[in-house]
């Protein structure tokens, strides 16, 4: 049986893969978009970092405004889902620091496993 701390580190991890697995979508999907207007990249993130700025430049003048404003908010919001997952692992490292000095100072440690 679990505790509910051990519980909340896991929903912890299960929140962490999602948002891992929606940045992930996110980033498949503006690629595919992308490449139906021509606009072959590289998979991951890295390429598709250092690839839209010149896409969406050469986009500008073939698609409407509105389309390339959302792509852009897109990718931006990319940055939204990095700040959420690193808070996650933040969040995840702190309590297991917490959790190891609360064990280390109970007078029996092996009982607190």
């Amino acid at each position: 049986m679990k505790t509910e701390a051990q519980q909340a580190v896991l929903a912890l991890h299960r929140m962490r893969q999602q948002l891992v697995k929606f940045r992930t979508m996110q980033i498949n999907s503006l690629r595919g978009l992308l490449t139906e207007y021509g606009e072959v990249m590289a998979q991951g993130r890295a390429a598709l970092d250092k690839a839209i700025p010149g896409v969406l430049e050469r986009m500008v003048d073939r698609l409407p405004a509105i389309l390339i404003d959302t792509v852009r908010k897109q990718w931006n919001g990319l940055i939204a889902l990095d700040k959420q997952i690193a808070e996650i692992e933040r969040r995840l490292q702190t309590w297991m620091k917490e959790d190891r000095r609360t064990r280390q100072s109970l007078p029996y440690p092996a009982l607190a496993c």
